[in-house]
């Protein structure tokens, strides 16, 4: 009797345990297939991913989900406050710095002010652990980007390092920092807002 009390409580606490990410993966599903059939329905698929948010307020996939969301579609307000909220949840989520520094500057904020953030992004993604070969370049490749748009003294020697250890990537071969700042608003997005400008 005991091991079969034993046996169900263990389940309820699985049960418990995965239901954060059922609700994460639930409000993801939502938001994806409202997408698909409404892409331009900022508001429905902002709402799902809410709705999942209201269950778990710290959920950082799914604020990561909002701030890229609402980044693509331009609204930078509540892209930051999303950023801002990820680096109180996850302080080691780097990106969302580095987001938080391009913010500023599309913001207006001149590139000079931006410098130390970016500069504080870089050493993070530097010291960060990665687990696996994609998770070390992605590091590398944010490092160099932050360093650039820090205007580092280190940053075009390293840019060289990078592109001559065989790593391609269209934001270091030919480095624009506009284009580099609109990369946060999705491909089609980055270059209306540059043509635009």
């Amino acid at each position: 009797m005991r091991t079969l009390v034993f046996f169900c409580c263990c389940i309820a606490l699985a049960l418990l345990l995965a239901r954060p990410a059922c609700a994460e993966q639930a409000s993801l599903a939502e938001a994806a297939r409202i997408m698909r059939e409404q892409p331009k329905n900022t508001e429905a698929i902002a709402a799902a991913l809410s709705r999942g948010l209201a269950k778990q307020p710290d959920s950082v996939l799914l604020l990561q989900a909002r701030a890229d969301l609402y980044c693509s579609r331009g609204l930078l307000a509540l892209c930051r406050a999303d950023a801002q909220r990820i680096l109180q949840v996850r302080p080691e989520a780097v990106e969302s710095l580095l987001l938080l520094c391009m913010l500023d500057e599309l913001e207006g904020s001149a590139p000079e002010s931006c410098a130390p953030c970016y500069e504080e992004a870089a050493t993070r993604f530097a010291a960060r652990l990665a687990f696996t070969p994609q998770e070390k370049m992605a590091n590398v490749l944010n490092r160099v980007i932050a360093l650039l748009l820090a205007r580092h003294p280190d940053a075009e020697k390293e840019k060289a390092a990078l592109l001559a250890s065989g790593v391609s990537h269209p934001l270091l071969q030919h480095f624009d920092r506009k284009r580099a700042l609109h990369s946060i608003f999705g491909e089609v997005q980055a270059e209306q807002k540059i043509s635009d400008d």
